[in-house]
C-alpha cells in the first residue's frame, strides 16, 4: 500500500460563519481536513525479495521522503528492524512562503501523511523504531556510532 494523507480545507465563507454555526466549526479553527486513503501498490512476484535481517537506522534528521518510504514499511508484518530515535515527523508536499530580500524563507507541510493501514497521522510524532538507541556528545567525539554498532550486533544476532 502506498501512504494516506489529510489536508485542510481552505474554506472561507465555512470559516467565517464557524464561529456561530457548528455545523462549520471545524473550518472556523483550522481543524477541517480532507481525508484520501491509501492507494494500493501491486509488486509482481518476479521483483525479487531480501531474504536476509535487514536494519533501517533513523533519526531525529530523517525526514521528508525517507519518512514517506518509511510510513509504507511500518505496519507491514515482517519488514524491516528500525534502529535509532524516533524520526523528525515532517513531511507532506511543502508550500514555500516568500522570498525576502535577505533570502530568508519558510516552508509549512501542506498534508498530513497518514499510515496506509490505520491511517493514523506520525506527523509531529515520527516513526517511532523498534530498537531505540541514541548518541550523545561523548560518543560523536569519539568518532563511535553507537546506532550502527546496534545495527550490526542485531543483525549478526540474526545470522
Amino acid at each position: 500500500m502506498n501512504y494516506a494523507w489529510e489536508t485542510r480545507i481552505n474554506d472561507a465563507v465555512k470559516r467565517a460563519n464557524g464561529n456561530w454555526i457548528d455545523e462549520y466549526a471545524d473550518y472556523y479553527k483550522s481543524k477541517a481536513y480532507r481525508k484520501e486513503k491509501a492507494d494500493t501498490v501491486f509488486i509482481g512476484d518476479t521483483i525479487l525479495r531480501f531474504t536476509m535481517p535487514v536494519a533501517i537506522l533513523i533519526g531525529k534528521y530523517t525526514l521528508s521522503a525517507t519518512e514517506d518510504f518509511l510510513v509504507n514499511l511500518y505496519e507491514v508484518p515482517d519488514r524491516p528492524v528500525l534502529i535509532g530515535e524516533p524520526t523528525g515527523g515532517s513531511t507532506g508536499s511543502p508550500l514555500l512562503i516568500g522570498k525576502t530580500f535577505d533570502e530568508a524563507f519558510a516552508r509549512v507541510c501542506t498534508r498530513r501523511i497518514c499510515f496506509p493501514y490505520s491511517g493514523k497521522p506520525f506527523v509531529n510524532e515520527g516513526i517511532q523504531p523498534d530498537i531505540f538507541i541514541q548518541q550523545n556528545i561523548d560518543d560523536y567525539l569519539n568518532n563511535k556510532d553507537v546506532v550502527l554498532e546496534k545495527a550490526v550486533e542485531y543483525l549478526q544476532a540474526k545470522e
